[in-house]
């Protein structure tokens, strides 16, 4: 699979919960092959959707992969969502120029994100920052503000925190009980969030 969860066999087995097909594709990707997970599943009016979430597909062969994973997708299949892992100028070039490739109209996964490498020192971390969020964080401390990991059976406490965010920033939001097999499937202890002891304050 590509190098990031929403590509990897444990990604494809929670869906699979959810009412998704898992296909797979062996596309080439600069000098190795990899394996190219599709997700399928049916809407109503009998439109069949394929979903590649953060595939690895290099800008100038996208077409020519759609192309070839319509041979074994099933027949129903009306269009295929494709989310890049990262963006790139050549995506405008071809969705400015392509007849078959539309920009959707909402995003599913996160448009911004950011990786933090945690194998440096604490404090080589920190060096990184900028120095407000260096204060927050040392702030944080000096109230008591603690980061533990939690357990299993504090979905219920995670889910609170998560609908307050999703609220006051519009963010979408499934059930709780969407949770529950990612946790069960994932491991049997998850990294919570920043704690003041009692009550949480994030997760």
């Amino acid at each position: 699979m590509g190098g990031n969860f929403l590509q990897s066999e444990f990604w494809g087995k929670f869906k699979e919960k959810f009412g998704w097909k898992v296909f797979n594709s062996h596309e080439p990707h600069e000098k190795h092959e990899q394996s190219l997970q599709i997700l399928y599943r049916r809407l109503p009016f009998h439109i069949g959707m394929a979903y590649i979430p953060w595939g690895e597909i290099e800008p100038d062969d996208i077409v020519r992969v759609l192309n070839e994973i319509r041979g074994f997708l099933p027949k129903d299949t009306t269009f295929v969502r494709y989310d890049p892992p990262e963006l790139k100028e050549t995506y405008s070039l071809l969705l400015s120029t392509s007849y078959f490739l539309k920009k959707a109209p909402a995003d599913v996964q996160p448009p911004d994100t950011v990786i933090l490498d945690l194998r440096p020192s604490e404090e080589d971390i920190l060096k990184q920052m900028k120095p407000k969020g260096r204060y927050n964080i040392r702030l944080a401390g000096r109230h008591g503000v603690q980061v533990r990991d939690a357990d299993p059976t504090e979905l219920p406490v995670f889910y609170s925190l998560f609908t307050e965010t999703c609220k006051r920033d519009g963010i979408a939001q499934h059930t709780q009980q969407y949770y529950q097999p990612l946790i069960d499937i994932f491991t049997p202890e998850i990294r919570s969030s920043p704690s003041h002891i009692s009550p949480p304050l994030a997760g």
